[in-house]
């Protein structure tokens, strides 16, 4: 939500929420895996968010029950992350912040990706240290042959 520039938009959070300071600073409702029904509804929320992986279900069928709209996530792996966001921004009318921020976390996973095969490139081949890109010969060498 903070990251889609929707923070001020949050009216809760949960009891793990940690991150960014301004959102410690809201009520919490509970536990992602109990939370309190009561505390939600009381607030009057637009749109309640959980995930698929956090939330127990019965949370989300007693809240629509009620009248609150849930908009569960249920991200698996990296990809499963950015299609998260995408969908969110999608939900929240901020398609343009979400495709943006997915293309910066992609751009930062590539960077720290990059970095690794950076530092791994030196392999040991008959007891010689060889850089990759130093001697392009070597350049597929990337661990010790006997």
């Amino acid at each position: 939500m903070y990251s889609l520039g929707a923070g001020a938009d949050v009216v809760a959070i949960s009891d793990f929420t940690k991150y960014p300071a301004e959102a410690v600073q809201k009520p919490s409702i509970g536990l992602p895996l109990s939370p309190s029904i009561e505390t939600i509804v009381a607030l009057h929320p637009d749109l309640v968010i959980g995930s698929g992986d956090l939330n127990v279900v019965e949370s989300a069928g007693s809240l629509q029950r009620l009248g609150v709209p849930v908009f569960m996530v249920d991200p698996h792996g990296i990809e499963g992350i950015y299609a998260s966001i995408l969908s969110l921004g999608k939900a929240l009318n901020r398609e343009r912040e979400a495709n943006t921020l997915v293309a910066r976390l992609r751009a930062r996973v590539e960077a720290v990706k990059a970095s690794r095969r950076r530092e791994t490139k030196a392999a040991r081949t008959d007891g010689d240290l060889v850089r990759p890109g130093h001697d392009d010969r070597q350049e597929s060498v990337y661990q010790r042959t006997d």
